[in-house]
Parts: C-alpha cells; structure tokens; sequence
C-alpha cells in the first residue's frame, strides 16, 4: 500500500506539471472592463460611512486591544493564570510587566484596529462637506490621538492615495499639529449638545474636551523623541487653555458633575449622568438607541464571578493590592450599594472583595465562594 501511494502520487503531480506547462504556453487575451479603487470609489462619503467610522468606537470597550493597553499595562486591572485558564500564552501578563514587542497580539491587533478607523474617518474627512465633515474630522482626530498617544507615530494616507501609495508616517510632533487642526475645525463647525447633537454624536463640546486632553499632555507629545521620559516643561498659556476650554463645556450649561459617582456608568446612564458628553451605546434593553456596542463583558458578571455562580461569570481579571489600598474607607468609588441591583443581584457597585452574597426571596444568603480584588465596571 505504502509503495503504490507512493506511486500514485508522483503519477498525479506529473499530470499536474504537464497541465500548468500546457497553459503556460496559451496567451493570455486581458480584457478590461472597469476598475476601482479608494480614489475613485464615490465622490463623496456617505451617511453609511460615517456610521461606519462610528462603530469603530466599539472597539475600544471589551477585554483586548485599547482597552487591555490602556489599563493591563498599569496597576489598575491583572490578568493571572488561574488554574489552566487566562494564561492565553502570556499575553496579559507581558502586558502587565511592560514584556511586549511590535509582535504581541494586543499591540498589533490595537495597531491595525485603530488606523482602520483612521482611514475610515479620513474618507469622510475629505470627501464630504458640511456637517458629515466636521463629525469626520472630529472622529479622525480622536482615532489618530489613540494612534499617537498609543505608537508615538502616526500613519497617514489621503482619501485620494492609491492602493500602493506607501503613507506617510507622522512624527508625534506633527501629528499633534495635524490632529489639533482638524480639533480647531470642528469645534468651529460642530453643533453644540443638545442642538442638533446628542450624546452619541460628534458635538462641539466633545471636541472642546478633546482639545483640552491634547493640551494637557502637549509637553509630551511635543517632546523630541529622544527624550521620551522627560522632564516636560508645560507651557502656561497651555494650561490655561485648558482651563478656560473645560470652562466653555460647563458654561453651555449642559453638564456638572453628577451627584453620586456611579450615575456615570449604570445601565441607565445615557438618563442618569450629567457629565456623558460622547458615549457609545451598548446593546441591552430600554436603550433609545441600539448601535452595537457591547460592554457587557466588563461587567462583574462576566469577569469578577466564577463560572458556577448566578450570574455566570469568566473568574478572570482582577487588580492589585495596591491600586486597591489606594482608596480609602468609605470612598464610594471602592465599594457602593446600587439601587435596583445590590438588592437584587447581591452585586455592589466597585470592587468585589471578600464573601460575596445573592438574595433569594429578598433575603441575604451567602453565595458560593469569595473573591478577593475582583474589579468589576458597571455599564
């Protein structure tokens, strides 16, 4: 058997290689009928487009990419090997220990994540006009600030490139000149909230905010990359700005601080925050707009519990001792009751710390198993 597979094999890639060499002879007649490409696709973006460079935000709620970056690489959230799950070949905790290179899965995929949407928003940028416009530069600023505060550089390829134009690749110090032009644009051009943008929208005071962050941090960015670590020199007149910019925000009287903390991230907030200038709405009931964003998955529920208990959960991430010590007792933003759940769920508001309860017929009983420093975001 083994000799006349064997056989039969080198027989079928002679047949094979007579077949590619008698086509190889034949000439080959091209026809064109047509082409495209990113230049000529439409000569103008669409309101599909824009909401296309929309759902790119929802890349940044979830468990991977921006958001592992933003908080794994701190002592805010620890992803540890429990057991043989969440070791994920290292990959939280490389990221945890600042072990990463331009291979990790998390800097790569947040790589090309973030200027897929960069590209998006370019289109829309420039190819439309008016307001469409001023969103797109809003949302091209706000991806490309991701990109620079993230990379350091700046990839940029024009609405008009070719599909072989190599991009241009902007130091950190040109892509903030670039990024707060295009901030300048739309806060000229942007309506205010609530007249003709709402919280889901690009408005003018976003962009105010965004222009604020950029000028907090302008020392930095604008630092020559050969002294990444400082010190910084942050210019007075930049912090001023600052100042006066969060100033214009609270001044439209649309905003103020919310009276109890977790207002701003309940399933109900887009209703019960004072302080939501841009958000993205999740999927979920009694929710007026449905745009699919998700972030269900950090919920206490999904990682905070372990798989066995009610609610299910992943027993996955959790933070450090000593982000957590850094709140005192009696600081809400550590531990609250929240209305319409804790009675409901057994589920406080913070971290999940020591035994954990359910209710059952409105009563307290003690739930299966404890967790300690289990951090949970409420949504």
């Amino acid at each position: 058997m083994k000799n006349n597979f064997i056989k039969q094999t080198a027989i079928y890639a002679t047949a094979i290689a007579v077949s590619l060499g008698a086509v190889s002879c034949s000439k080959l007649d091209e026809k064109v009928f047509g082409s495209k490409s990113i230049a000529t696709a439409s000569a103008g973006a669409s309101t599909a487009d824009l909401a296309s460079v929309y759902g790119q935000l929802n890349q940044l709620a979830g468990q991977y990419g921006w958001h592992a970056l933003q908080v794994h690489s701190t002592d805010e959230l620890l992803g540890p090997t429990r057991g043989t799950d969440w070791d994920d070949f290292g990959t939280w905790r490389k990221i945890h220990l600042h072990a990463v290179d331009g291979a990790h899965n998390q800097i790569f995929d947040t790589w090309n994540g973030l200027n897929s949407a960069l590209f998006q928003a370019t289109l829309v940028a420039e190819k439309s006009t008016g307001a469409a416009q001023a969103e797109g530069k809003f949302l091209r600023a706000f991806f490309a600030s991701q990109v620079m505060d993230i990379y350091g550089q700046v990839p940029y390829r024009s609405a008009t490139a070719g599909p072989d134009d190599i991009p241009e690749v902007k130091t950190r110090a040109q892509a903030y000149d670039w990024i707060m032009k295009d901030v300048d644009d739309a806060i000229a051009a942007l309506p205010s909230y609530g007249t003709g943008a709402d919280m889901h929208k690009a408005n003018k005071q976003a962009a105010q905010f965004l222009k604020a962050r950029l000028l907090l941090n302008k020392a930095v960015y604008k630092a020559a990359p050969t002294a990444p670590a400082g010190p910084y020199t942050f210019d007075a007149a930049d912090m001023n700005a600052v100042v006066g910019l969060i100033d214009a925000i609270t001044a439209s009287g649309k905003f103020k601080l919310s009276p109890a903390y977790w207002d701003n991230f309940k399933w109900d907030n887009y209703t019960a925050s004072t302080e939501l200038i841009l958000s993205r709405a999740t999927n979920g009931p009694g929710k007026a707009t449905q745009t699919g964003g998700n972030a269900g998955v950090t919920w206490a529920t999904g990682m905070g519990t372990h798989y066995n208990q009610a609610f299910s959960g992943w027993n996955g991430f959790t933070t450090t001792s000593d982000f957590y010590n850094s709140f005192g007792d009696g600081d809400k933003r550590k531990y609250d009751s929240l209305g319409k759940m804790t009675e409901v769920s057994g589920f406080n508001a913070g971290f999940l710390a020591g035994q954990q309860y359910k209710y059952v017929d409105g009563k307290k009983s003690n739930r299966e198993g404890s967790f300690w420093f289990s951090i949970s975001f409420h949504f």
